[in-house]
């Protein structure tokens, strides 16, 4: 029975390794995307940018960015996006994936698991579909299109959606995981 135990708790460790491993990767790449975000001088927070739902006001964020000369390095975050993009998508997967294996003796909240990786990896999708939005947008700064800005905001609500539903399930994960392990002492 203990080597049994041991083996189950094995792949449990290694998933903890491999979610403190993302979770560093993931903290380097906000860092650099955060830094090259910076460097661009955009003139909003990135969110208000994408929420913005707005193709004036993005063609006048852009048009700051003309006037400063750094339109270009906005262009650069765009790929540096990319390695952020990457993190989360690993991120998420790790986390995710911990309360799955914590549930397996429960198919409901194994399956509520699932549903959730799949919204959980959802969110990362769409933050690659919005930035290649963002390169059509980019093609013409000054003279942006309504329906590709609302297309462009709408696959940042979704990432950002995604992102908050991830994050709640798994504090909501975490004290049911706290919960059933009293309930066993």
């Amino acid at each position: 029975m203990n080597a049994l135990t041991q083996n189950q708790q094995k792949p449990f460790k290694a998933l903890a390794l491999w979610t403190a491993g993302a979770m560093i990767f993931n903290t380097l790449c906000n860092q650099v995307l955060t830094y090259s975000y910076t460097l661009s001088q955009f003139p909003v927070p990135y969110f208000v940018g994408q929420l913005s739902f707005s193709a004036a006001k993005l063609t006048g964020y852009y048009q700051v960015l003309l006037q400063k000369n750094t339109l270009s390095l906005y262009w650069l975050t765009q790929y540096v996006d990319f390695f952020f993009i990457l993190s989360v998508f690993l991120l998420h997967y790790c986390l995710t994936l911990l309360p799955i294996k914590a549930f397996q003796n429960s198919s409901k909240l194994k399956k509520a698991g699932q549903v959730m990786m799949g919204i959980a990896l959802a969110a990362p999708l769409f933050d690659v579909l919005e930035n290649l939005a963002s390169f059509v947008l980019l093609q013409n700064p000054q003279h942006l299109s309504e329906p590709g800005a609302l297309m462009y905001s709408s696959f940042a609500a979704l990432k950002f959606g995604g992102f908050m539903v991830t994050y709640l399930w798994l504090g909501v994960a975490l004290i049911i995981a706290g919960v059933r392990k009293l309930k066993t002492l």
